[in-house]
């Protein structure tokens, strides 16, 4: 398996809870792995019954993850729209603190008897017969091929092994984000999501674990792409040019420092989905699959989900099934068209 986001940490989890063989590899370092800032912290209430499928539902709560109530928008419009979790059975979703929850992952994983190996990249991926050959370069690996019976594409929206086998991806649209990442000067009180429309693209922000909030800036690459660069003065206009996000992050008589954890950057937020999700020996999941717009606040739960629907695939590939590929290919691309509509219902408003 290659990549060792939460998508791969969780299909290694649910293989090896099967009794399956793994080996996991990502080129991060343990290091990088354990302080990467990563956008995509958001969990909706019904993450608790697939926290538990992976049996790390008590690592979890007592982790100092954030509680989130709900979301509010002001989507063209002066006047907030909440969408709250009080009517939920589970409560709450959570803002999570992404390195520790992919750290749980990582763990969980290892206990379970998966191989790990970070700071490792594949040289050579090649098909024989019904075997791959691979070639992983590590100085604590032997640098000779070594055979797999089947390859998992873990590796988020790079889709390595897909691009590797040829495999193109299909765009329902294009955008770019502009994220920062923030360590503020007092708690925010309001745990909630912030969805704020501007002129030129919208805002996202959410209070994360340890007195930080993460913010994104979602625009269209063929319009603004000249005028958004990763500088911290840009980032600054461009907060200047929201009314509610900005308010939000000066606190209550602008008494809320912050400073930037890092220089704002610019990421991809598109949404798409791979021409083919599985072939002969492989099979993708999570974002190397497909990816949501960051509207639909679902893609770290789409990503678990597919990765316990890649593992029920693949046990039953094992077991002689061959039509269980095929069955996890449809659901992905039904809850992408799923998905596509809510987006472009969002849009349309």
């Amino acid at each position: 398996m290659v990549g060792l986001g939460p998508a791969g940490c969780a299909v290694a989890n649910f293989l090896a809870r099967l009794g399956l063989e793994v080996v996991a590899i990502d080129r991060s370092t343990e290091a990088q792995l354990s302080t990467r800032l990563r956008i995509g912290e958001s969990l909706p209430p019904d993450a608790k019954h697939l926290l538990k499928q992976l049996d790390v539902w008590q690592n979890f709560e007592a982790a100092n993850h954030e509680k989130c109530y709900g979301n509010q928008a002001y989507w063209h419009s002066d006047k907030p729209t909440f969408h709250d979790f009080m009517k939920h059975p589970q409560g709450h979703g959570w803002h999570i603190d992404r390195a520790e929850f992919e750290q749980m992952l990582r763990d969980k994983a290892k206990n379970l008897g998966v191989a790990i190996h970070a700071d490792t990249s594949i040289g050579e991926l090649v098909r024989d017969g019904d075997i791959w050959q691979v070639s992983l370069k590590n100085n604590d690996l032997c640098p000779a091929p070594r055979e797999f019976s089947f390859v998992i594409d873990a590796t988020g929206r790079q889709s390595w092994v897909a691009r590797k086998l040829a495999i193109e991806r299909l765009y329902e649209s294009e955008q770019l984000a502009l994220v920062a990442f923030l360590q503020t000067g007092q708690d925010l009180k309001d745990s909630t999501s912030l969805v704020e429309t501007v002129e030129n693209g919208w805002w996202y922000s959410a209070k994360i674990p340890n007195g930080r909030v993460a913010t994104a800036f979602m625009f269209d690459p063929r319009q603004q792409q000249k005028t958004v660069t990763a500088g911290v003065e840009n980032w600054q206009s461009l907060l200047a040019q929201s009314q509610h996000t900005a308010k939000r992050l000066a606190g209550l008589n602008n008494a809320c420092e912050y400073e930037l954890l890092a220089p704002p950057k610019i990421v991809a937020a598109d949404s798409g989905i791979l021409q083919q999700v599985y072939g002969e020996g492989w099979l993708a999941v999570g974002d190397a699959a497909m990816t949501y717009d960051p509207i639909a606040s679902h893609g770290l739960m789409m990503s678990m989900v597919s990765a316990r629907d890649a593992a029920g695939a693949i046990n039953g590939l094992v077991n002689g099934r061959d039509d269980t590929m095929k069955m996890y290919a449809q659901r992905m691309c039904e809850s992408f068209m799923q998905y596509c509509e809510l987006r472009r219902a969002f849009y349309r408003a």
